[in-house]
């Protein structure tokens, strides 16, 4: 008796960024799969039919395809950010400088000419020579690259709301109460 069960060789992982092929907005469901006892055609009444094309028992690694490049429309810069940090957790990016260089890559327009400086720093000058500010921002990874550029790109109502916050800040008591409470 067959029971359907096809062996298959798990997917290649890739050896770098630009060989993520598939994006995560384009994960698709395989509900061809069988389980033991079925008869190998397509079901759609049982979950435990479906896999997540190129997950596999033996690789975990999903396939993610690079971001579309950033041009700073500031609508569009979570998705971005998002799909950046999915490409570096899910990638073989694991050196904080090499996902800031990659990243990099990704940014066109105002973007780019921004980051221009660091990258200028960061190739022309060894470790020692570089500036504060560049060094912080490669040894940081995609978590410092990220956060910088939002501070550029993120959300305008989340910016007005901070500093709607901090403008409503009041003092409560006096300096001294402060200061002997902490």
């Amino acid at each position: 008796m067959s029971t359907g069960n096809k062996k298959t060789t798990p997917p290649t992982r890739p050896t770098s960024p630009t060989g993520l092929t598939e994006s995560f907005q384009s994960l698709s469901i395989d509900s061809r799969m069988s389980t033991p006892g079925s008869s190998g055609k397509p079901s759609n009444s049982s979950v435990t039919n479906l896999a997540l094309t190129g997950v596999t028992n033996d690789d975990a690694r999903l396939k993610i395809k690079d971001p579309e490049p950033f041009r700073g429309d500031r609508s569009k810069f979570k998705v971005f950010s998002l799909q950046l940090q999915a490409c570096v957790r899910y990638g073989k990016i694991t050196k904080a400088e090499d996902q800031v260089v990659w990243a990099s890559a990704l940014l066109r327009d105002k973007p780019s000419e921004w980051f221009e400086a660091y990258l200028e720093d960061y190739f022309k000058n060894t470790k020692k020579e570089r500036k504060e500010r560049t060094n912080e921002m490669f040894d940081g990874g995609i978590d410092k690259f990220v956060l910088e550029l939002q501070k550029l790109y993120g959300h305008e109502d989340e910016t007005r709301k901070t500093l709607k916050e901090l403008r409503a800040l009041k003092q409560t008591g006096s300096v001294a109460d402060y200061t002997a409470e902490f």
